[in-house]
């Protein structure tokens, strides 16, 4: 977004600012101004993780469009507190959301690398979250595998059954459990090398005891 624009003169030299921008009230309310920067507080800012009541699977491109101008092809708005897009190249689509009246979220334990969740829904639900979707991450639902649905072009979601639900996202990428094997399969060679190290010493230290005189015993 352009928050200053000038237009400046080559030939005189002189910068003309151009008028500070006109933002909606609706949706941006002014806090406080620094000198020449200006707080504003987004009043659609939406919360870390929410249930939707109604789900579209489109093509990534045409996401992308949606979000981008705020409304789908047959002009109808686009609400990211009542929608969650979805790829529709997804192997698995997730299952259509039921009504949110009632539905209850609570963000019990927040770390760079697992987010904590208690959920309750009377139905088939479907919970988005602000976290950027990246490869890695796995869901557990009660403890059980559950998959992560790529949402709002570049963000995270899951399908969630009816009833009350512990739901745990954890970062886990291919490249640590990698790097997790190799390490173990290090220690494993140092302690077979050490032991082999130990018996070949007390081979050749008893081969030397058997290999002195009586005379010197």
């Amino acid at each position: 977004d352009v928050a200053r624009a000038s237009l400046f003169d080559a030939a005189t030299g002189i910068s003309t600012p151009l008028d500070r921008l006109a933002l909606p009230p609706e949706r941006w309310r002014k806090l406080e101004s620094f000198g020449e920067v200006d707080v504003y507080e987004n009043l659609k800012m939406m919360p870390r993780v929410w249930f939707v009541s109604e789900l579209r699977r489109l093509p990534r491109a045409e996401v992308l469009r949606v979000i981008k101008e705020g409304k789908f092809a047959e002009g109808l708005p686009f609400d990211p507190a009542r929608t969650a897009l979805i790829e529709s190249e997804s192997q698995q689509p997730a299952a259509a959301p039921g009504d949110t009246v009632g539905a209850q979220v609570k963000l019990t334990d927040y770390q760079p690398q697992s987010i904590r969740l208690e959920t309750s829904h009377s139905q088939i639900s479907y919970l988005a979250l602000s976290e950027i979707y990246y490869p890695g991450w796995q869901a557990m639902v009660d403890g059980r595998p559950a998959e992560i649905h790529r949402t709002n072009y570049n963000l995270r979601g899951i399908s969630l059954p009816p009833g009350k639900h512990q739901v745990e996202f954890i970062y886990r990428p291919s490249s640590f459990r990698r790097g997790v094997i190799l390490s173990l399969v290090g220690v494993v060679l140092l302690i077979l090398g050490r032991l082999v190290g130990n018996k070949r010493l007390l081979l050749v230290t008893n081969r030397f005891h058997h290999a002195q005189p009586d005379s010197f015993a």
